[in-house]
């Protein structure tokens, strides 16, 4: 199978969930809302919930399943930054490659897990 490419790529127009960050599980954090993350329709920008904190962030994806995110920042600050919130940001600034697997997306810093992601539903256009 060829790499997705940007045209078509699965990841865009999708909010995925985060499992875990850094081996952590999600679970183990108490959470309002489960932090996710959406692609922009051309993959140039993310939106990052971090369970209470919203981010926005530059993003680049290659078809070589190369991925980088730059310039994270909070969007709007509704609670104090917790701890899971600078895990996923620092995960994120981390990543430079990715595989993506039916409904799960794992982000990789040179083969190494960052983060573990599954599909939470279609966003309508």
């Amino acid at each position: 199978l060829l790499p997705p490419t940007i045209a078509n790529n699965e990841i865009c127009n999708t909010i995925w969930e985060f499992n875990s960050v850094n081996g952590d599980n999600i679970n183990d954090y108490i959470y309002e809302n489960i932090p996710y993350i959406v692609f922009s329709n051309d993959s140039s920008y993310v939106l990052i919930n971090g369970g209470c904190n919203v981010y926005i962030g530059e993003c680049s994806i290659k078809n070589n399943n190369e991925i980088k995110f730059n310039k994270i920042e909070i969007k709007d600050e509704i609670c104090p930054i917790e701890a899971l919130e600078r895990e996923i940001i620092y995960a994120l600034s981390l990543s430079n490659n990715y595989s993506l697997n039916n409904n799960y997306l794992t982000l990789f810093n040179n083969n190494i897990p960052t983060a573990f992601l599954t599909i939470k539903n279609e966003i309508t256009k």
